[in-house]
């Protein structure tokens, strides 16, 4: 649910239009929680009728829950769910953009993949190529403490990405454990990470057409 919040953020500061937009996600995504009124209430939030969101159920891919909304959606992936998508078969170790992806979403999402990867700059270096100018990516990973995948994130990584790329940094947070029975608060980073703080969860818009830089 906390990945709705972000959406609603980017909608509400004008950085995202929810009724038309094109959206790519790093890993074929499944929604796992099962509250009907929370997505009709972020379906008229995005401008939608609350209708819109009647054909909502658990477990849900990504691909069915965007085009719910209307939306142009592709995923990255190896597994295609059973059948359910047809994701992008991109070894996002070593993929480079082809020219007709170069900045043609409005947001790229990374909701627990790239830390399963080796090659970390690839993965940023795509999602940056991926999304237009002005676009939005969204990460929420594992935090430091965590033994899960090859890879844990500190925020510094975000804001080093951020300041390298002249990235707006519209969110960091912190959360506990993703529990899908109800939403978890996020608490704004201040530089300091609270006992039992395991997820990062990064909001940052691409303001220039500029080639990625590597953070260092």
């Amino acid at each position: 649910r906390e990945c709705f919040l972000h959406y609603s953020k980017l909608i509400r500061n004008g950085y995202l239009d929810f009724r038309r937009c094109r959206i790519i996600e790093l890993g074929a995504q499944t929604v796992h929680f099962h509250d009907p009124v929370f997505m009709r209430d972020f379906a008229e939030s995005a401008g939608f009728s609350r209708t819109v969101a009647d054909g909502f159920y658990a477990d849900m891919p990504g691909a069915e829950l965007h085009a719910m909304f209307g939306h142009e959606y592709a995923c990255v992936d190896k597994d295609d769910l059973m059948g359910r998508v047809k994701p992008l078969d991109w070894d996002l170790n070593e993929h480079q953009c082809q020219p007709s992806y170069l900045g043609r979403y409005d947001m790229v999402t990374n909701f627990g993949t790239t830390e399963h990867l080796l090659n970390q700059t690839n993965a940023f270096r795509l999602m940056h190529e991926l999304v237009r100018p002005w676009g939005a990516m969204v990460h929420v990973l594992p935090l430091a403490r965590m033994n899960h995948g090859f890879f844990n994130y500190n925020p510094v990584l975000f804001q080093s990405l951020a300041r390298a790329n002249g990235y707006l940094q519209l969110a960091l947070y912190l959360s506990q454990d993703l529990d899908y029975r109800r939403v978890q608060r996020l608490v704004p980073f201040d530089g300091h990470i609270g006992s039992g703080m395991e997820y990062v969860h990064s909001v940052m818009i691409k303001t220039s057409d500029s080639a990625f830089v590597n953070p260092s």
